[in-house]
């Protein structure tokens, strides 16, 4: 075949159309019916509206996964660190908390047994006084899971700061409610669901619920002398019993010593009593009031993870593990001193530090006890008591190869700020970028006075924690660090 092949459009009648010729012809189209046109119509109408209706929904869609995001996220991204050495605005006392505390559902007369006017109430009414809060949180939370399983509402009372004052002198330190510190048991909160027992109770309710006439004394030494030298686990057996098979409604605990003594607590018989205490109530409901989430909420940008580029903003949980984030207590001040005291009494570390499944065992060296102790074993409890900065780098180097997504420090202490300055540029060397101290926060008036508190709820949710074992305030930490899952590989000394 040659030249080009040619369409035309005319038609010619009676021809036809041979499959070999270069020169053939296309008929028009016939036009089509009416029918086939209303046809094409509705099917081009209904293209068109499911084109519409998927756009729509996709719209639709993505305006609901912004709202979700901005709902969820938003109002939950870390908001901008306040400036270092300033007193954020806020109340200048506690009147809210104690309002807040008043109200409480379980300060009601009218409520049925074992609450209201025919309730069934316990006073420690020899509760330590005048130590610091970690000494006092301690006790508190060991009296408040006797009163539970004794069926008796415990009654709390506010903390006097006068320990260590955040700011003036001791006298001026002012009365906490309990509940400025935590929303737990020990505070008035509640039980798990479903348990019956009475809520916590404040002093002041106590005293219009239980007048003069009402109440039962019993002193330690009368009643509990022949087991107050016995392990902690028989104390709450012995004292919850005695409790519970009391029918009288107001029952106070008094005498020389307390129920769980300092004697007690700074020593291993106190051990018997954690199975049954890290699950107990008192401690699976623990939680802190929302003062001390609060400050670390806004404080967090300083413990968060290192920003990278393009990721997405960074969020607050209030609860569960700060993954990457290595807690360290450092406890300065006064506290040379101590340890040598430590030393020159042979002292072990306190409490719950003392557990034989925690890693770094202090064992007592020769040359300690009796008042003096030699050069030598004071270095060796300085070393564990007053880490010097070495041995902190050392012990953040080690953490980090057990625990290699540890990418960041928060350090718990008093130190002062050109101390701190110093530890922060030997761990810098060491390739730690991001380093945080307690005198990092930015807190206000209220907060300055919970900021052992503050600094606890950290330790307490930081990947690993490295604390001093002769310190209330670590073995608190470790105690609900255990009671909140948290593994006793996870849990470290100096």
């Amino acid at each position: 075949m040659s030249g080009p092949m040619r369409l035309t459009t005319h038609r010619r009648s009676g021809s036809h159309i041979s499959v070999y010729s270069d020169n053939f012809e296309l008929m028009q189209p016939r036009p089509p019916s009416l029918t086939a046109r209303i046809r094409n119509y509705t099917r081009s109408l209904q293209r068109h509206l499911r084109w519409r209706a998927r756009n729509i929904l996709i719209a639709l869609g993505v305006f609901v996964l912004v709202v979700y995001y901005l709902s969820n996220y938003s109002s939950e991204e870390i908001p901008v660190p306040p400036p270092k050495d300033e007193v954020i605005p806020g109340p200048r006392d506690f009147e809210d908390y104690k309002e807040r505390l008043q109200k409480m559902p379980q300060h009601n007369p009218d409520l049925p047994p074992p609450a209201g006017r025919n309730g069934r109430y316990v006073r420690f009414r020899n509760q330590v006084y005048g130590l610091g809060w970690n000494n006092i949180l301690q006790e508190i939370l060991l009296n408040t899971h006797v009163a539970h399983k004794a069926g008796r509402a415990y009654v709390h009372i506010s903390f006097h700061a006068a320990a260590h004052p955040a700011m003036g002198s001791g006298s001026q330190a002012p009365w906490i409610p309990l509940n400025a510190f935590m929303d737990a048991p020990t505070a008035g909160g509640p039980w798990p669901a479903g348990d019956k027992s009475p809520r916590a109770v404040s002093e002041e309710w106590y005293d219009t619920i239980c007048p003069p006439e009402a109440r039962v004394t019993l002193d330690t030494a009368e009643v509990g002398g022949h087991v107050k030298d016995l392990d902690a686990k028989t104390l709450i057996d012995f004292w919850s019993q005695k409790l519970l098979d009391m029918d009288d409604r107001c029952v106070e605990i008094n005498g020389k010593e307390q129920v769980f003594h300092y004697y007690l607590t700074g020593s291993t018989r106190v051990l018997t009593a954690f199975e049954e205490f890290s699950k107990s109530a008192t401690l699976q409901m623990f939680k802190w009031s929302d003062l001390v989430v609060g400050a670390v909420k806004r404080n967090f940008e300083l413990i968060s993870p290192i920003k990278q580029r393009n990721s997405r903003p960074l969020v607050f949980y209030p609860e569960g593990k700060i993954d990457g984030l290595l807690a360290m207590h450092v406890r300065r001040g006064d506290y040379l001193e101590q340890c040598t005291h430590f030393a020159n009494w042979s002292s072990t570390y306190t409490s719950w530090a003392l557990l034989p499944q925690l890693p770094d065992q202090f064992t007592i060296p020769e040359g300690c006890g009796g008042g003096k102790a030699t050069p030598e074993a004071v270095a060796i409890y300085r070393r564990v008591c007053w880490p010097s900065n070495a041995h902190v780098v050392e012990r953040a180097r080690l953490m980090r190869k057990l625990h290699p997504k540890l990418d960041r420090i928060y350090i718990l202490t008093n130190g002062k700020p050109d101390y701190l300055a110093q530890l922060k540029a030997d761990l810098r060397a060491d390739g730690w970028e991001k380093l945080s101290t307690s005198q990092d926060m930015g807190l206000n008036w209220q907060e300055m006075w919970v900021s052992q508190s503050i600094d606890m709820s950290i330790a307490q949710r930081a990947e690993v924690f490295v604390g001093n074992g002769f310190s209330t305030l670590s073995s608190n930490v470790a105690m609900l660090r255990l009671s909140s899952g948290f593994s006793f590989d996870s849990i470290r000394f100096w």
